[in-house]
């Protein structure tokens, strides 16, 4: 009977698996992790009897994903992704809901907060209000014609946030300050 990990140990099993995965090279993987052979080894062993299933193949002394382990990537990508940036203090859960906020100073800002569907409708953001009925009536297909009467708005917006990230871009990294320009008046009449 295999006893489960502690927590700490699965995020190293991971780290293990996602590099071995990306180099397929043993000697590169340790390295990059700065472990040792034996360790990413058994880190790859405990995954594999943890999860029942082989994850990798050794074939002509290289390493090739299993269709297991190829199917066990992704999630396990994420899974470090989002414990590296919950640790670093960008991810966090308010009232059982997802929020994510990332600064890179002088460059850009990101946040998002997620919000029950009620308060879209009963805020005070019309525009909301009118993306979700939108939404609702293409029946989830960003393309369909039901989002017609928002595509000038986003377009505004996005025009917004390039300049925007231009802007501060061209201020730290001195690019054409061309690039760069005011919020357009389509978009301040939104918000």
């Amino acid at each position: 009977m295999l006893v489960q990990p502690s927590h700490a140990i699965l995020f190293e099993l991971l780290r293990s698996f996602t590099t071995l995965a990306r180099t397929l090279n043993l000697s590169h993987a340790f390295k990059e992790l700065r472990s040792t052979r034996q360790t990413v080894r058994r880190h790859i062993a405990q995954l594999e009897e943890m999860r029942g299933t082989p994850l990798f193949t050794l074939i002509d002394r290289q390493y090739v994903l299993t269709e297991a382990g190829q199917r066990a990537l992704p999630e396990a990508q994420k899974l470090l992704a989002r414990a590296q940036a919950w640790a670093s203090g960008h991810l966090s859960t308010q009232g059982g809901l997802f929020s994510a906020n990332y600064v890179e100073q002088g460059v850009f800002d990101y946040a998002m907060q997620q919000h029950p569907i009620s308060r879209v409708m009963q805020g005070h953001s019309s525009l909301m209000r009118a993306a979700l009925l939108c939404w609702v009536r293409a029946e989830g297909m960003i393309e369909a014609p039901a989002f017609q009467p928002l595509r000038p708005i986003f377009w505004c917006i996005g025009l917004w946030v390039i300049r925007r990230c231009a802007a501060k871009l061209a201020k730290n990294r001195r690019l054409p300050a061309g690039m760069a320009g005011p919020r357009p008046k389509a978009a301040l009449a939104l918000f």
